[in-house]
């Protein structure tokens, strides 16, 4: 494991530039993090929003880091004496840990107060909720889902942005190159829809990097919340060569609580002749076969034949 995590962090210092950008790279280490988590420790709550800024800003973070950096965030801010300006920024936070971290796993390290306002976060203000997408198969549809903390007056919108990952240095990033889809309500309050290869860009097959960001509005038109943007968007690994959870990636899924979208089923690892689960039973169904069979073939029982004895009638 710790030579997985080396290879990990040797690859998210990789370059994105010479063709390189079509690999999402992860960071292990985030070691401004761990500086951070100390001066929380020892009471130096100014010095470890320093930090931490400095932790958020490296490039590379899982969402598993991301979440653990807005949650002592959160929880600095809470500990400085109290400001409208802090409190919004620790909204922020939290937020932001939502963001990433939809079922709020890193909350257990914050501190008490930071969970209770993040309890109070979701009825306070609407949070866009997504499962970050973290590999999928090229050529095959990807699914977005997203729904909002809590249930908003008509029927809110929900649009995802989407582009490839421009593949060589020189090649377009425009605002324009984004396209925009619409985000279909489900009675289970969900939003969903699917890119489909061959469909508004998608490719059909290939090593590709896929930046998005979702955005909820009002009937209105106002913005209720984003989650990303398109300054910061998420990016996620397309590929036909790499098994989703396969590799280093793996590592990457299972630290971010991704999930596959089209996952492998791996063979059972005794053969089916050899499991008792499967031959007990039929062996004894062989047995009441055979039973019954050698029951059925037996002869039936003949009357014997005979007389009653001679009468003589006078």
């Amino acid at each position: 494991m710790r030579s997985m995590a080396v290879a990990l962090a040797l690859l998210s210092s990789v370059s994105l530039a010479a063709g390189a950008n079509t690999l999402v790279t992860w960071r292990a280490i985030n070691p401004p993090l761990e500086e951070g988590r100390k001066l929380y420790a020892a009471g130096s709550f100014e010095a470890a929003l320093e930090k931490l800024r400095e932790a958020d800003g490296l490039p590379g973070n899982t969402n598993r880091i991301a979440a653990e950096i807005a949650a002592l965030q959160a929880s600095a801010l809470l500990a400085l004496p109290a400001s409208p300006e802090r409190k919004q920024q620790a909204d922020d936070a939290l937020a932001g840990l939502f963001h990433v971290d939809p079922d709020g796993a890193a909350l257990p390290g914050a501190s008490a107060a930071a969970q209770e306002r993040a309890k109070a976060l979701r009825d306070l203000r609407p949070v866009l909720l997504h499962e970050r997408l973290i590999t999928a198969r090229s050529g095959r549809p990807v699914l977005m889902r997203a729904r909002l903390s809590f249930a908003q007056p008509g029927s809110a919108q929900i649009f995802a942005h989407y582009r490839l990952e421009p593949q060589a240095e020189g090649q377009s990033g425009s605002d324009d190159e984004y396209l925009r889809v619409a985000l279909e309500p489900q009675r289970s309050g969900w939003f969903l829809t699917y890119l489909r290869p061959g469909v508004g860009g998608m490719p059909t097959s290939g090593e590709h990097v896929l930046r998005y960001w979702l955005e909820a509005r009002s009937p209105e038109g106002t913005v209720l919340d984003t989650n990303g943007s398109q300054a910061q968007p998420i990016r996620a690994q397309l590929s036909e060569t790499m098994a989703e959870g396969a590799g280093l990636t793996s590592v990457a899924t299972l630290d971010e609580g991704g999930r596959s979208l089209h996952p492998d089923v791996a063979p059972p690892s005794t053969p089916l002749y050899k499991r008792p689960e499967i031959v007990i039973p039929a062996v004894a169904a062989v047995a009441i076969a055979a039973v019954v069979i050698v029951v059925l073939l037996q002869p039936k029982p003949q009357p014997q034949s005979g007389s009653l004895g001679r009468v003589d009638l006078p």
